[in-house]
Parts: C-alpha cells; sequence; structure tokens
C-alpha cells in the first residue's frame, strides 16, 4: 500500500519565461550552425540503414516540410 498522507497535488515543476527563452535561444542558435544540419543528416542517414523504404520517404517529406517552415519563420540574415 501507499502512504496517502500529503496534502494537496504533487508538485509542479516550474519554468520561468528567461529559462524558457534561453532554451529556445541557444536552440535556435544551433540550428543556424551548418554543422548541426551535417550532423542532423548524418544521423538520419544511419537511420536509413534499419528503416522501412517507405517509411524513410515520409519522414524525409515531413522533415522537407519543417524545412520549408522554419525558412518560412525565420527571418533573413543581414
Amino acid at each position: 500500500m501507499t502512504d496517502q498522507s500529503h496534502n494537496g497535488p504533487p508538485p509542479v515543476p516550474k519554468f520561468t519565461k528567461a529559462e524558457l527563452t534561453k532554451d529556445v535561444s541557444w536552440l535556435g542558435a544551433r540550428l543556424r550552425e551548418p554543422s548541426s544540419w551535417a550532423a542532423v543528416s548524418a544521423l538520419l542517414g544511419v537511420l536509413n540503414l534499419s528503416l522501412d523504404p517507405g517509411l524513410m520517404h515520409d519522414l524525409s517529406l515531413i522533415g522537407m516540410g519543417l524545412g520549408g517552415v522554419i525558412a518560412f519563420v525565420l527571418p533573413e540574415g543581414k
């Protein structure tokens, strides 16, 4: 049996807006580096060794779609 003597709901992890902004900024900075995209393509190449060709085709279409959305959303470099 479990002890249910605690009061109230379990604690919820707290995220501040500053922490979230910092994490998103870090991720955005990594995604702007060509080496990150090279690493992603290498990982996808490794996955291709063990995935069904139909699934790999679907995943590549999803990746191209996400790339298009990212290209649309990110501002042009100066």
